[in-house]
């Protein structure tokens, strides 16, 4: 009854993005903000190219966040709104061969049954642009290898830089496409979104480079001096 009084697959997906988009509102306006957060946040307060253990996207979107809002919605609000361009982007990238209402129905359920996803919808996080740029890259990824247009290739390079701007996982994601795909290697456009990527980088390759590479020092070494076997069982 409900898929034959909204209509198409799409006024359907717009409806429950929307539902979506106000549950995660609501979750960001009255829970209470997390130690992290807390941590972010003065990030915000001192606008830089790198900082000791992320890259600067996150202190970017809470910064954006408190040009709208105050309080809670000062920090999450920008998180709130790249989940819905990250299911958005999901969405499209998906293979369906006759989408209709029950894909749809089924793509929510799906997505709103992964915790930690629906999490960083909320929470103002490294996390949340790194799902982002990642859908983002993905995307654009399966379009540019139909069409190589020189519009994918600069939005390739865009998705690129942000997810590295994000969180320094992104090295996994670019890293394991080359690795399916080494016909990669062998492409020019790629190479030049991966040179374009790299100059829009440079303004963090350069901060770290300042301060004497302190996030890789602190990834590399000082976060090993405690390595124990149980956490990497625990992630499993």
């Amino acid at each position: 009854i409900l898929v034959m009084y909204l209509g198409s697959y799409k006024r359907i997906f717009l409806i429950l993005l929307a539902v979506w988009f106000t549950i995660n509102l609501i979750q960001a306006l009255f829970t209470e903000i997390l130690g992290d957060e807390a941590y972010y946040k003065l990030y915000s307060e001192y606008l830089d190219w790198g900082y000791f253990d992320h890259p600067p996207m996150v202190a970017l979107m809470i910064r954006a966040s408190s040009f709208v809002f105050s309080g809670n919605l000062g920090v999450r609000f920008i998180t709130v709104l790249l989940q819905l361009g990250t299911l958005a982007l999901i969405w499209m990238t998906l293979e369906k061969k006759e989408p209709d209402s029950r894909n749809v129905f089924t793509f929510f359920i799906i997505s709103g049954s992964i915790s930690m996803f629906s999490g960083y919808g909320v929470i103002a996080t490294p996390d949340a642009p790194l799902l982002f740029f990642t859908a983002l890259f993905l995307f654009t990824y399966k379009n540019f290898i139909g069409s190589q247009k020189w519009f994918l290739t600069l939005l390739l390079s865009v998705a690129m830089a942000g997810l590295v701007y994000s969180k320094y996982q992104a090295a996994l994601v670019i890293g394991f496409a080359v690795l399916s795909n080494p016909n990669l290697l062998r492409n020019m456009r790629f190479w030049f979104a991966g040179i374009l990527a790299l100059a829009i980088l440079s303004f963090h390759f350069y901060w770290q480079f300042s301060y004497d590479f302190p996030s890789f020092q602190y990834h590399l070494v000082y976060r090993l001096e405690n390595f124990k076997l149980k956490h990497v069982i625990e992630y499993l």
